[in-house]
């Protein structure tokens, strides 16, 4: 979240710090209060859906501007092995020693 806020106009919220206790890694951030987009959608108009849409559109985009440190990999915070539902197998996978290392990994490269 640190590379976001120092990398994009996109809102993250403040990272206070980050510690591992008993095996499991904790991030205590700032509390944003507000709704989920997932708990509200259903009761958003269209227009308000569209605009949502939209920002979302242009965060991704602003992501996909930015490029990763050198020698960035994919781990978890705590560098080990991520956690991801949508990659087939298993759930846990990794870690990358770099991305090109990931994509391979799933077929992208």
């Amino acid at each position: 979240m640190q590379f976001v806020a120092q990398h994009t106009s996109i809102p993250v919220p403040t990272v206070h710090c980050a510690f591992t206790r008993k095996g499991q890694t904790y991030i205590v951030m700032e509390r944003i209060d507000g709704d989920t987009v997932a708990n509200v959608w259903r009761f958003c108009s269209e227009k308000s859906k569209e605009a949502i849409l939209g920002q979302a559109k242009k965060m991704i985009e602003e992501l996909r501007t930015i490029h990763p440190p050198k020698g960035a990999g994919v781990a978890n915070v705590d560098g080990s092995a991520i956690y991801d539902c949508r990659l087939p197998h298993r759930l846990r996978h990794g870690p990358f020693q770099n991305i090109p290392d990931f994509h391979r990994y799933c077929g992208m490269g």
